[in-house]
């Protein structure tokens, strides 16, 4: 008899817990993106981390402190300057843009009909 009651509870769990990881899935799913990078910036630094942190005598809060502002500079500032350089030359990009409309591809000349210069000149 005690079989029968907990039989029904088991799948119960099963669903709500299948439940909980797609809600879960579909919260997170538009940070997907930045999760997987920000793993990969953290599995490729980590040596360095652990080699700043030797040299801070095994002090983990400054050592972390310290690669985060690294980090920041090398990630951030160059980025910036990119995009300062965009506003910058936001006129002429615009310009480019807007000359591409009028710019026409001339039509190809027939390859079986040859050129006046791919016949030899008779001296």
């Amino acid at each position: 008899m005690l079989y029968l009651r907990i039989l029904p509870a088991q799948p119960c769990r099963f669903f709500f817990i299948g439940m909980l990881i797609a809600a879960g899935v579909w919260i997170l799913s538009p940070f997907l993106t930045s999760i997987i990078w920000a793993a990969m910036i953290v599995v490729t630094t980590w040596p360095a981390l652990l080699a700043l942190q030797a040299r801070l005598r095994n002090k983990r809060g400054p050592a972390v402190a310290l690669m985060t502002v690294l980090l920041l500079l090398i990630i951030v500032v160059p980025f910036s300057l990119v995009i300062a350089a965009i506003i910058a030359k936001a006129g002429d990009i615009v310009a480019w843009v807007k000359s591409l409309a009028a710019f026409t591809v001339p039509p190809p000349k027939p390859f079986w009909r040859p050129s006046a210069s791919s016949f030899p000149q008779g001296s």
